[in-house]
């Protein structure tokens, strides 16, 4: 890839980047032809460049382009949201509610909130409802997830730099909202947002259950004080489809842990190259159904390492200081302490009732190593002469860290307060991340068990290119004051989506912007798109919601129907498949293939918010009815036929069929018990047509999933 992207340098690009096995760089058409006419170049795939907006999830899913407009670009322009900001402007989500089942929305952030003629400012959330009160980490989540979906952006840009003054604002920045906690009861809104796991098993359970309960009957027989409007149910697929689990053991395929059968299931792919994301969650579910349904913006660009490209590190020191202190309390200088890299130290007198690993490891000293290998390696440019060679090697890491008990280093743990700085000096020897900067943090726990309760800050290190002198990073502690027994700090290797969060050091200056990603940061794409959806259903019928609306199979047939379809080659992938290599037996490593058509992986495809839209168009009053979709009932037994015209020409012709099922036989101890393999279908629909000379054509198959061909 090196070689890839010395050609697209040479050629004149710039800004080129290696994600994964893609190079991406900025091209003239002058350049562009260069790359045309070189032997070595086999695909040029272009797209036009745009201003980087949050973290270009905008562009990738397809809206800015609705979203450009004179209103658009002159509302852009101001200092600050109005309560009549973009009211002159289509695709703003104004009027609709999106209930976001999370960690809670922390509404002083500047991006919920607008400004009222008089000054004041006013938070956009559903009125009459009272607030999940929280602040700074508790809300983090939330309020990440909450600005993607619909946060006007205020106070993240800044014209003078030549970006609007809303740089990151979501999908819809004039949606409200209603905020809850991660459960499926008290649903309320047209839309709602959940972003979190049902169950670690992926077993159709009780949150599953009652999810599909409420959607076939369309929230009029709810009885857990929902809103009874109809609505879509859009859902994270989860972060198990690489190598390490995110919850619980499932991983690779079957390892989606939202299996609810009606809602919205969202992947996450990277905004950059349009790639599934190694990390993001597979199906099939137990019972055979295709999840996730969609593909949408979850990370940025991925990175990985492996023995002949790793990523190599040397750091200096790691010291801490009083807000503006010169002076360090605390210094960790490499080189000098031989015990830092012995994993094998344990606590004396640590004694537990079993030898089990997870008891066992609270003994060690050295807590954690997830880093393919620490050594100290003498260098001049180091400042007492030696530093601690960090070398990532491992292609299925997603991250690296160390985590160290106070024992190693002090004679008694070490305290922090708020507001200390923190500050590490790094040099970087090699390694495939094409930006002056990684993600990382820094954790302490005041716990004898780290796990028992700890405090992190984000940070991103500031490594510089190749070859450089050290680079020092500095920053404060955000986490709460305490007396730590653990260090750990460390690196992650993915570049996430930009959106709200909290700034714990700056209480009275809401305006923070922070990265993260996972399909928790895909979903709320896709919600954002189904409220512009609503809003330009209601336009279009001039009927207010709660009297007539679409169902929440309506939304995700639409979007099913409208999806890209992802096809691409075991090249572009880092992390390999462990079902399919345990299912060769043959000692290689396979990847997860994605052809034409559904699949496990990506589901229907990515979102296309500009299609989707463009399909609520046409609308007959007198018939109640849009020219592109149709709702309609049907009996059990019952068959319906239409006749669609094709005109002369036109050579393909799509159509979905998506229906709210009737909740299944639950998998646990509540209802009688059934098999997880047992189909979960209650209405199973069947949909073919019939050619002119009668002729029949049937839906998609999919290739089945590996079977073990070895002998174990």
């Amino acid at each position: 890839m090196g070689d890839c992207k010395n050609i697209a340098i040479g050629c004149g690009g710039l800004r080129a980047e290696i994600d994964r096995n893609l190079v991406v760089s900025k091209h003239t058409k002058e350049t562009l032809s260069c790359l045309e006419i070189n032997q070595n170049i086999r695909h040029i795939d272009v797209s036009r460049e745009s201003k980087p907006v949050n973290d270009k999830g905008r562009k990738a899913i397809n809206i800015d382009v609705l979203q450009n407009n004179e209103a658009w670009k002159n509302a852009l322009l101001m200092q600050q949201p109005t309560t009549n900001w973009l009211s002159d402007a289509d695709y703003t989500g104004e009027g609709i509610v999106v209930g976001v089942y999370d960690s809670g929305i922390l509404y002083n952030h500047s991006t919920f909130n607008e400004v009222a003629a008089t000054g004041e400012l006013v938070q956009r959330k559903l009125a009459g409802e009272s607030k999940i009160e929280c602040k700074f980490n508790d809300c983090e989540h939330g309020s990440h997830v909450a600005g993607i979906i619909g946060g006007n952006g205020w106070k993240s840009g800044s014209a003078a730099n030549g970006r609007d003054n809303f740089l990151y604002r979501g999908v819809a920045p004039k949606v409200n909202f209603y905020a809850n906690r991660m459960f499926v009861l008290h649903q309320k809104g047209n839309v709602v947002n959940h972003s979190h796991i049902n169950d670690f098993s992926g077993l159709y359970e009780f949150n599953s259950y009652t999810m599909d309960y409420n959607l076939f009957y369309d929230w009029k027989n709810c009885e857990d004080e929902c809103d009874s409007i109809s609505k879509a149910s859009i859902y994270a697929a989860a972060n198990n489809g690489g190598l390490t689990p995110q919850y619980g053991n499932l991983l690779s395929y079957h390892s989606i842990l939202a299996n609810t059968k009606n809602s919205t299931v969202v992947g996450n792919m990277s905004s950059v190259t349009s790639v599934r994301n190694s990390t993001s969650s597979m199906g099939p579910t137990w019972d055979g159904r295709i999840k996730p349904d969609l593909m949408a913006p979850g990370s940025g660009a991925e990175f990985r390492f492996d023995e002949n490209a790793p990523l190599v590190l040397l750091i200096d020191y790691f010291r801490m200081y009083h807000k503006n202190a010169e002076t360090p309390f605390f210094e960790l200088n490499f080189g000098t302490n031989d015990s830092l890299l012995n994993p094998d130290l344990r606590r004396k007198n640590c004694i537990y009732l079993s030898e089990s690993p997870e008891q066992l490891i609270k003994c060690n000293l050295f807590r954690e190593k997830f880093v393919g290998k620490l050594e100290y390696l003498d260098d001049a440019l180091a400042s007492n002469g030696k530093a601690l060679k960090w070398t990532e090697n491992r292609l299925s890491a997603q991250e690296s860290y160390v985590n160290w008990r106070y024992e190693l280093f002090s004679a008694t743990p070490f305290e922090v307060q708020q507001d200390d700085e923190i500050e590490i000096r790094f040099r970087r020897i090699s390694g495939k991340i094409d930006y002056p900067i990684i993600n990382g943090s820094v954790y302490f726990s005041s716990e004898d068990d780290f796990y028992d309760g700890y405090e992190t800050t984000s940070v991103r290190w500031i490594l510089g290119k190749i070859g450089d002198d050290y680079q020092t990073t500095r920053f404060p502690w955000n986490g709460k004051s305490l007396v730590s027994n653990f260090l750990r700090f460390g690196f992650n290797y993915d570049y996430g989506i930009v959106s709200s969060v909290p700034c714990k050091q700056f209480e009275d200056e809401m305006s923070c912007y922070g990265e993260s990603s996972g399909t928790s940061m895909a979903a709320p794409f896709v919600s954002g798109i189904a409220a512009l959806m609503y809003q330009k259903f209601r336009t279009k019928t001039g009927l207010s919601l709660d009297k007539f609306s679409m169902r929440n199979s309506t939304v995700k047939a639409i979007l099913i129907h409208t999806s890209i379809d992802m096809e691409d080659s075991q090249q572009a992938h880092v992390a390999y498949n462990s079902d399919i290599s345990a299912a060769e037996h043959d000692g290689n490593l396979y990847y997860t293939p994605y052809g034409k058509g559904p699949d496990f992986a990506t589901g229907w495809g990515r979102v296309d918010a500009e299609s989707a839209l463009g399909y609520i168009e046409d609308y007959d009053e007198t018939s109640k009815s849009f020219s592109r979709f149709r709702e309609f009932d049907i009996s059990n037994g019952q068959e319906k036929n239409w006749s669609i015209y094709v005109p002369e020409g036109v050579h393909s012709l799509r159509a979905t069929l998506v229906w709210d099922d009737a909740p299944g036989m639950r998998d646990d101890g509540n209802v009688p018990v059934v098999s997880s393999l047992d189909s979960k279908l209650i209405n199973d629909l069947d949909m073919y047509f019939i050619s002119p000379s009668g002729k029949f054509y049937f839906p998609w198959r999919l290739r089945p999933l590996p079977t073990n061909k070895g002998n174990h």
